[in-house]
């Protein structure tokens, strides 16, 4: 179970960012809770961080992986066509693995790396070559990690780029899951999960972004895969976010506000 629903974010665009340390033993919790509650329900730029205990990342089935340390950056402005790296940021010795500035969810790896995760055999493991936008030799090649296989859609609400209106229309075109959490906790019904053919790495249904160019796949793995990063020592960043895999009539997002409120581990 997770360990403790702790840190708030609240945003407005007058005001910039409030940070709340909250739990349930603060005072004044209750009355803090309802209203960031309504607050939130009016408008969704609230977010909780969740502190995941190393037991609550092993048990899940899947992960929901993220790199908050970059080994390179976009090049601006992005392109709808390819994702294009800023030759101006050194890409001469590569770092294993990292991110893709600004974009946690785009993680790429280098040519040693690459092959020694090829050499794994995990199953829907594709990649994507990645070039420096003035093409010159000197920038190594990095590779991103992408998959054959895409999950359906989730059942979190999804919003369009702006959380101006429910989303219609093309994912590809950029959404925004609508969930309370900073670290997105995706759901699936488990069912659907264990109808798909097996796979170690699968990306979501949904790009999530603000337009065609800077909107990605989330990536989803196993432990299997896993441990096939964590066999490579001293990896920076990595982040995993255990997903909810739902039984029927299991809401697709958790209360976080009703875990405040009763001191829920």
């Amino acid at each position: 179970m997770v360990e403790w629903v702790k840190s708030v974010f609240e945003y407005k665009a007058s005001e910039g960012r409030v940070h709340f340390q909250l739990d349930s033993e603060s005072k004044h919790a209750a009355e803090l809770v309802i209203r960031l509650k309504s607050s939130f329900d009016k408008m969704p730029l609230i977010f909780f961080s969740v502190d995941y205990s190393k037991k609550d990342i092993d048990n899940a089935q899947l992960l929901h992986l993220s790199c908050g340390s970059y080994i390179a950056e976009i090049a601006r402005p992005p392109s709808a066509e390819a994702l294009d790296l800023d030759a101006t940021k050194a890409l001469k010795n590569p770092r294993p693995l990292g991110g893709i500035r600004p974009f946690p969810s785009v993680i790429a790896v280098n040519q040693e790396f690459r092959d020694e995760l090829a050499g794994k055999k995990l199953s829907g493991l594709q990649w994507i070559e990645l070039h420096a936008r003035d093409g010159k030799r000197e920038h190594q090649t990095i590779w991103r990690l992408h998959s054959s296989v895409v999950l359906p859609a989730s059942p979190i609400p999804v919003y369009d780029s702006f959380f101006n209106a429910p989303f219609e229309g093309d994912y590809t075109k950029g959404c925004m899951y609508r969930t309370p959490y900073r670290d997105i906790e995706l759901s699936y019904p488990k069912e659907g999960i264990a109808a798909m053919e097996p796979f170690e790495i699968a990306l979501t249904q949904e790009h999530t972004g603000n337009y065609v160019g800077a909107c990605f796949q989330e990536i989803v793995i196993t432990q299997t895969f896993r441990k096939a990063l964590e066999a490579r020592k001293n990896l920076r960043g990595l982040k995993y976010t255990p997903v909810r895999l739902l039984q029927p009539g299991e809401p697709a997002i958790r209360d976080p506000f009703e875990a405040l409120m009763h001191g829920a581990h």
